[in-house]
């Protein structure tokens, strides 16, 4: 049994410490095996905000595949936004790519999230990044049955959604998926909320969002993460959702 945590939109500099440690004891009790984490670690991209996250992170001795959201750019810091918008997501030294020890799954991360755009909601994703082809190119050479890609933004905003998902790139995001493969999940974050849904942007990929994990701004879905449990010769994928009630992170 492979287990894996995918959580998403943690956002340090604005996070509930209460939160944060009950994530921690969560966690660890899982004992998963992968962790995916799908963006917006920070608040706005500050140095300090790296810093407590590195910390937060150094506490999980397990693998983490990461992508960074439009919160990890330094906001306030335009030439860095230019020219290395994620430099300090990338120091952090997550991986891009894991695969289960008995070969049955693999996950893949790929940048959605971009530091600037000629747009004045400049939190929108694009999906026409050569990240995102590389990611699938690598998904269609695995060995692997069971393929996640894990991204910041869903391909659209799904029903009922608080924050809004309306990336650019989604005719080239469809063209790249006829030519390489269809991943089995999409795995996201950006809209603060638990959503399991067929896109009908990117025809019919499944897409798992997840709630914010420690955002005093809950949006409306409160906090929590979810578990993604695969078992080896099976490729159904139920996720279980692990909402934070009365101090502590549970299932729902």
């Amino acid at each position: 049994m492979t287990t894996i945590i995918h959580l998403s939109d943690v956002h340090f500099g604005d996070a509930d410490a209460t939160r944060l440690v009950a994530a921690l004891e969560a966690i660890k009790a899982l004992e998963p095996d992968c962790l995916v984490l799908t963006g917006d670690l920070t608040q706005q991209g500050k140095a300090q905000e790296f810093a407590d996250a590195v910390r937060w992170l150094a506490q999980l001795d397990l693998p983490i595949v990461g992508c960074p959201g439009n919160h990890d750019t330094p906001m306030f810091n335009l030439p860095a936004r230019l020219f290395r918008p994620f430099g300090r997501f990338e120091a952090l030294g997550m991986r891009s790519a894991w695969q289960s020890s008995d070969g049955w799954v693999e996950v893949i991360a790929a940048t959605t999230a971009l530091g600037t755009q000629w747009t004045f909601d400049w939190s929108q994703g694009d999906y026409g990044q050569a990240s995102v082809r590389q990611a699938l190119d690598n998904l269609a050479q695995s060995t692997a049955k069971i393929r996640l890609l894990a991204v910041h933004h869903p391909p659209e905003t799904p029903p009922g959604a608080y924050v809004k998902s309306n990336p650019r790139g989604l005719l080239q995001f469809n063209q790249w998926l006829a030519q390489t493969c269809r991943p089995d999940l999409l795995l996201c974050g950006h809209v603060h909320g638990y959503f399991d849904f067929s896109a009908a942007a990117t025809q019919g990929l499944r897409v798992l969002t997840v709630p914010s994990l420690a955002s005093r701004r809950e949006r409306g879905a409160g906090s929590g993460f979810a578990v993604i449990r695969l078992k080896h010769g099976d490729h159904a994928i139920r996720p279980e959702m692990h909402r934070f009630s009365e101090g502590h992170y549970r299932p729902s």
